[in-house]
C-alpha cells in the first residue's frame, strides 16, 4: 500500500523528524553547508520507524542525525550520512535509536 501524503515529507537543509512522518526526503537548501536533522524523542515513539533518502545527493557527510539529549543513534551520540543518494532507516526501542541500515539504497 503506498504511503500517503502525510507519511511523506520534505525537509530542506536542517529540520526536525516529527511524529506522523514516515518517509522523509533529505534536499540541501542551496546552502551547501552541513545540515542538521533532529529526531523525535525515542521514548514518545517506541516501535516507529522512519526512513530518510538523500533525494539530491548533497548528503554524503553534510547531515547529521542528532537524537534528543540523553539519547543515542546505534550507540553513538550522532549518526552521519554518508551514502550519496543514500537511504537510512532507523527505529525506537522505546530509551534509543537503532539503526536497521545506513548507506547506498
Amino acid at each position: 500500500m503506498p504511503l500517503g501524503r502525510s507519511q511523506y515529507r520534505q525537509i530542506k537543509g536542517s529540520g526536525e523528524i516529527l511524529l506522523g512522518d514516515k518517509l522523509v526526503g533529505l534536499r540541501d537548501d542551496g546552502t551547501e553547508t552541513a545540515r542538521e536533522v533532529r529526531l523525535p524523542d525515542a521514548c514518545a515513539c517506541t516501535g516507529m520507524t522512519y526512513l530518510l533518502k538523500d533525494e539530491d545527493g548533497q548528503a554524503p557527510g553534510k547531515v547529521t542525525l542528532v537524537p534528543r539529549k540523553g539519547q543515542l543513534v546505534d550507540g553513538a551520540a550522532i549518526h552521519k550520512l554518508r551514502a550519496k543518494r543514500g537511504v537510512c532507516e532507523i527505529y525506537s526501542d522505546g530509551c534509543h535509536w537503532q539503526l536497521l541500515r545506513s548507506g547506498a539504497p
